[in-house]
């Protein structure tokens, strides 16, 4: 939880000291600690020209950030795991998020160390970003 929150705060201010438990964290070593900063700051910069930025309110406290297209926004949630599976309740989670955001769609970060290996070594997004469609969650979980 700790990693989670650091690295949510990564995203919003770009200060890599938010990083030091993710770089010291064994689970990690496959990645030189070089390369695990490398590869938050371009997630980082492809983030911020997507326009996604911090975004807070009080009815939720969720690691989420948001970027508007169309008027419309679009929700990007930051999970971190030591395992590389996207849970059922993770996707009720972003199906929530797509409902209170009136969302069609909504966007995992999804960090663990097989995702930001995968990341790193190829620096393609498909490794590490994932996009879920609100309906296709919907009739698969069979949610109202």
């Amino acid at each position: 939880m700790i990693i989670g929150k650091q690295i949510y705060n990564f995203f919003n201010t770009r200060n890599t000291i938010n990083l030091i438990n993710i770089i010291n964290n064994k689970n990690y070593n496959k990645i030189t600690k070089d390369n695990i900063i490398y590869s938050f700051l371009q997630l980082h910069d492809i983030l911020k020209l997507k326009g996604y930025q911090k975004y807070e309110n009080d009815i939720i406290n969720k690691s989420v950030m948001l970027s508007e297209y169309k008027n419309e926004l679009i929700p990007l949630e930051i999970k971190t795991s030591i395992n590389n599976e996207i849970s059922r309740d993770i996707l009720i989670e972003l199906y929530e998020t797509t409902k209170i955001y009136n969302s069609n769609f909504c966007y995992l970060l999804l960090i663990n160390p097989t995702t930001l290996y995968n990341y790193n070594t190829t620096e393609d997004l498909k490794y590490i970003l994932f996009k879920y469609d609100r309906e296709y969650i919907k009739n698969k979980y069979k949610l109202k």
